[in-house]
């Protein structure tokens, strides 16, 4: 009988533990998880900026979606012109639209994240914890541009 109470003691403190890792101890394990931002940071606004340059063939198919008067679908991987690739790289990457436009949003951990508003043609960094948003990048039409002609050598 006092086994039986000593195992069930254990289990139950075994079972505590692997709770509490689990409610507190995940973000250690998830990149960027609990990573914020502070845009007014060099290093932090640079690897934002870093980020948002490397999202642009993902805009770059959108437009060409809206350029062919196509709708632009609820998933990126339906939008074949998107490379799995990115995807891949980036899986926090999600898509809204609404009467023609959208927007591209990128969550960079629990809550802070970059969305592109289609009808500002800019990045902006969302805390999300409320506080205000700063705008990141400019979407040129040169970073659209379907197929980039290279620079002219002088």
């Amino acid at each position: 009988m006092k086994r039986t109470a000593f195992l069930s003691s254990v289990s139950f403190a075994i079972c505590l533990v692997l709770l509490l890792f689990v409610l507190f101890g995940i973000r250690w394990f998830l990149p960027e998880a609990g990573r914020t931002f502070d845009p007014e940071d060099t290093n932090d606004f640079s690897a934002l900026v870093d980020i948002c340059e490397s999202l642009s063939p993902a805009i770059r198919a959108l437009e060409d979606l809206r350029a062919n008067g196509r709708q632009i679908p609820g998933r990126l991987s339906e939008v074949s012109t998107i490379s799995p690739k990115l995807l891949e790289e980036y899986p926090e990457l999600a898509v809204t639209s609404r009467e023609g436009s959208y927007k591209l949003y990128f969550k960079l951990g629990w809550d802070p994240f970059l969305v592109y508003e289609a009808t500002e043609q800019w990045w902006v960094y969302d805390p999300g914890d409320g506080g205000a948003r700063t705008r990141i990048l400019p979407v040129s039409t040169e970073m659209l541009r379907s197929d980039p002609t290279p620079s002219e050598a002088p």
